[in-house]
């Protein structure tokens, strides 16, 4: 009954545009995303039934091994979840990381700010402070120089 509705399936598939239309947007990538789709349909079977067709039909030539070898291990393992798993989890580390990073890159700036600020104004007092020993020494040299005792 199962291969019955396989075969109806392929059929109805093959001449009806609409439902080309309809699986194509679905997108399917696995074996189990065309028989949901066909469930949907209301023709019942298992990826197994729809092989045996399609081998019947001469459309399916490779066994899962040969399309595993193929494909080199793109189709989902036990190693390709945990792969998955594993580089999804680096990004949540990054993500979750970014708000400390950036915080600590304003904090490296905001420091840096600040020791340009300080740095330029202890190199105004020195030069202040070199003006006014200049004009002191010049102020005494001055009042030296003046003849204060003319009699």
């Amino acid at each position: 009954m199962s291969l019955k509705n396989a075969k109806i399936f392929l059929e109805e598939l093959s001449s009806n545009e609409t439902m080309q239309k309809q699986l194509n947007k679905m997108n399917p990538k696995l074996p189990e995303d065309v028989v949901s789709f066909a469930k949907d349909a209301h023709l019942s079977f298992t990826k197994e039934e729809m092989r045996g067709v399609l081998a019947e039909m001469g459309a399916l030539k490779l066994t899962d091994e040969e399309l595993e070898k193929i494909s080199a291990g793109a189709f989902p393992t036990a190693i390709n979840s945990q792969i998955t798993d594993s580089v999804t989890q680096v990004n949540s580390k990054i993500l979750g990381d970014a708000p400390a990073i950036a915080m600590g890159n304003l904090y490296v700036a905001t420091s840096q700010a600040l020791s340009n600020a300080a740095q330029n104004a202890i190199i105004n007092q020195q030069q202040n402070n070199a003006t006014m020993q200049a004009s002191t020494t010049m102020g005494i040299a001055t009042i030296f120089t003046l003849n204060t005792l003319e009699s």
